[in-house]
C-alpha cells in the first residue's frame, strides 16, 4: 500500500549574516525578538522571505518534491538558517487519512540550520536542495502521528 504524507507549505525563509558578529545574533527567527530595534524589519535583520502562498507536498514522493518552491534577491553572505512554514500535514494509505502532529510546524516554522556551509555570492545564484529524512521523521504514537521532520540542506553543486 502506497503512503503519502502530505502538507502545505505556506512560508519558506532564508537568514544571511551581513558580517561575522551577525552570524551568531542573526539565529533568532524573524519575528523573535533579537535584541533588535522593533522597528528595524526583518529584511533589515537579516531576513529575506522567499516564497509566501500555499503549495501541496507530499514528503514521501521524492519525485513530486522536486521542484523550485521561490525565489528572491537576497544579500550576499553566509546563509545561517532557512525556515519552513507548514500546516495541514496528513498520512494518506490506501484511503485511510490520519491527522499528522507537527509542534511548531505551523507557528515558528522547521528551522534548518546551515552550520556555516551555505554562503552567497555577490551577484551570484544560490540553489539549495532540502533532503527529508522520512525514516527519522514521522513516528506512530498511541494518539497518531508526529512529525518531527529531519532535514538536511546542501548547496545543489554539492550533491
Amino acid at each position: 500500500m502506497q503512503r503519502h504524507l502530505v502538507v502545505m507549505l505556506t512560508e519558506v525563509s532564508v537568514h544571511v549574516a551581513k558580517d561575522a558578529e551577525q552570524d551568531e545574533a542573526g539565529q533568532a527567527s524573524p519575528g523573535d525578538d533579537d535584541g533588535s530595534s522593533h522597528e528595524e524589519s526583518a529584511s533589515e535583520r537579516g531576513w529575506s522571505t522567499i516564497f509566501s502562498g500555499e503549495v501541496k507536498l507530499d514528503l514521501l514522493d521524492a519525485s513530486s518534491t522536486e521542484k523550485l518552491l521561490g525565489s528572491s534577491e537576497v544579500p550576499a553572505g553566509k546563509v545561517t538558517q532557512v525556515r519552513l512554514v507548514l500546516t495541514d500535514a496528513e498520512l494518506v494509505e490506501g484511503s485511510t487519512t490520519s491527522a499528522v502532529s507537527c509542534p511548531s510546524c505551523s507557528e515558528s516554522g522547521l528551522k534548518i540550520v546551515t552550520e556555516g556551509a551555505v554562503e552567497v555570492s555577490p551577484g551570484g545564484t544560490l540553489h539549495l536542495t532540502l533532503d527529508f529524512d522520512q525514516a527519522r521523521s514521522l513516528t506512530q504514537e498511541q494518539s497518531g502521528y508526529r512529525l518531527d521532520p529531519v532535514i538536511k540542506i546542501a548547496k545543489a553543486e554539492e550533491l
